[in-house]
């Protein structure tokens, strides 16, 4: 995993890249039967914008390859969910989601923890756009550290709670779905139609009713609930009790109770 300081994103690996699952993903596979030479590129995004509502959110479509810092949770209380992500917006379609097939997302949105809430969108007879809080996500786009709560997605092809359509080097991690998301084919409740590396992932089959996916690993809620099914896998995680979190580590879960949560977020 090639983690980028703040202020900066991930470009691709150069070198000795023969090995490398993908040169274009941060988090991939590398196998090393020798001596290499690998690095990691790096590359400054200028300026950082903050999105405290949901008109900064709105905005995001305006610069698709920008760095954006979610500052707090978005909800239904927040300035702009009438007219933006309501029931009521854009003629009751709700949400427009970021980015399409002819302008995929390629920049960083840093969730930092918080959650986007009570997202609505009623998109059913609008075919392959790709219907989700992030609609395409282009190579070298990275959405990281965002949950999504309390989402309602309809659409018909490649829908997504979080992203519709994620393509080869866009990078999802640390993020996490929760709602109801409909659609006909491509569905997913955090990524409807991927064609980047899936590892470290899992959803509950008993809540979603779903036993089959083409990427993450099905698991029951009482095993969502365990930590061990998480530090076997070497997520960052760690148990807390009930209204505490350890910011030393990325993830939280109070075991056998929650759900993992980031640990920028309070469980009680």
């Amino acid at each position: 995993m090639a983690t980028p300081a703040t202020g900066y994103r991930f470009v691709n690996w150069t070198v000795d890249v023969a090995t490398i699952a993908n040169v274009n993903a941060a988090s991939t596979a590398i196998i090393i039967n020798g001596s290499y030479s690998i690095t990691a590129n790096f590359a400054l995004v200028f300026p950082i914008v903050e999105i405290w509502n949901w008109h900064d959110l709105d905005a995001v479509r305006d610069n698709l390859g920008g760095y954006y810092l979610l500052m707090n949770d978005l909800d239904s209380t927040t300035a702009g969910y009438a007219e933006l992500a309501s029931p009521t917006a854009n003629q009751g379609k709700g949400w427009e989601p970021i980015g399409t097939w002819a302008g995929r997302f390629t920049g960083v949105f840093h969730g930092q923890g918080y959650e986007i809430e009570d997202l609505f969108i009623l998109r059913p007879d609008e075919g392959h756009v790709g219907v989700g809080f992030f609609g395409d996500v282009g190579p070298g786009g990275v959405i990281e550290h965002v949950g999504v709560a309390n989402v309602v997605v309809t659409g018909e092809w490649d829908v997504g709670g979080l992203v519709a359509l994620n393509w080869f080097g866009g990078l999802v991690s640390n993020s996490y779905s929760s709602g109801s998301v409909t659609g006909e084919q491509e569905v997913g409740g955090l990524v409807g139609l991927n064609h980047a590396i899936v590892s470290n992932s899992f959803w509950d089959v008993e809540t979603s009713g779903l036993e089959e996916s083409d990427g993450g690993t099905g698991k029951t809620t009482a095993e969502m609930q365990d930590i061990a099914t998480f530090s076997g896998v070497t997520w960052h995680i760690t148990a807390v009790a009930p209204g505490v979190t350890n910011p030393a580590y990325t993830w939280n879960i109070v075991d056998d109770v929650t759900y993992p949560f980031l640990s920028w977020q309070s469980v009680s």
